[in-house]
């Protein structure tokens, strides 16, 4: 179990930094508000738990669309 956490840290621009650091891997973004950043850590988090990457798999990805095709 990985117990490490996103680091917030607070640019003079007023914009908020967020690094993760899971497994090996390493994803950072900025963000204006440090809700978004959270919300994006744990997307991170949850896709490199899942895949080992920090990006999507590429099924999910397909799913989603397929899905949207349905509407």
């Amino acid at each position: 179990m990985h117990t490490a956490v996103a680091s917030f840290t607070q640019l003079p621009s007023g914009n908020w930094r967020v690094q993760v650091r899971r497994k090996n891997r390493y994803v950072s973004e900025t963000f204006r508000r440090r809700k978004d950043g959270e919300d994006w850590a744990l997307d991170m988090e949850r896709n490199i738990d899942r895949s080992g990457s920090p990006k999507p798999r590429a099924a999910e990805l397909a799913g989603d669309r397929a899905q949207s095709m349905k509407v």
